[in-house]
């Protein structure tokens, strides 16, 4: 478990940064005048990037089941408070595919939009990038926001 807020903020800025360059790479696939490839690489780079973060601000399952019994439970009810779908979880396709749906219009729209001769492709990538960096940097602030709450947990402290 993380044990100050100093760490948090040293594990949440690495993240943003890692998710900043997860979401050039979408926006590339997003660029591609192919069906269905940038959606795919959506998937794949966000079933990649959603353990990594987990793990870097240590709330996989692994990491809160080697915890103290008292501990899980309160990390647990601190996860379900938040209402932080992806954090100590095992995340699966679904989950990825419940995630992008917070995004959806962009989604949907970026499957247009590159078919527009020249511009659609530009357009289609910064849609792709934004997208994937607004799903992954608040799954990052979540992350952020259940640590601080755990580290000024008195439950903890004692």
């Amino acid at each position: 478990m993380l044990k100050t807020r100093r760490d948090a903020e040293r594990v949440r800025d690495d993240c943003k940064e890692m998710v900043t360059k997860r979401a050039l790479v979408a926006g590339g696939a997003s660029a591609l005048p192919v069906p269905a490839a940038d959606a795919v690489a959506d998937v794949a780079i966000l079933l990649e990037m959603i353990p990594e973060i987990n793990r870097r601000f240590e709330l996989t399952p692994a990491q809160i089941a080697a915890l103290p019994p008292s501990h899980q439970s309160l990390v647990h009810s601190t996860i379900k408070r938040a209402g932080v779908a992806l954090a100590g979880r095992i995340v699966s396709k679904e989950l990825i595919l419940s995630a992008l749906k917070t995004v959806g219009a962009r989604v949907t729209a970026k499957q247009v939009i590159k078919f527009i001769p020249f511009v659609g492709s530009a357009v289609s990538a910064a849609i792709g990038f934004s997208a994937m960096k607004y799903v992954g940097d608040k799954h990052v602030d979540d992350c952020f926001g259940i640590c601080l709450s755990l580290l000024n947990s008195s439950e903890l402290r004692a």
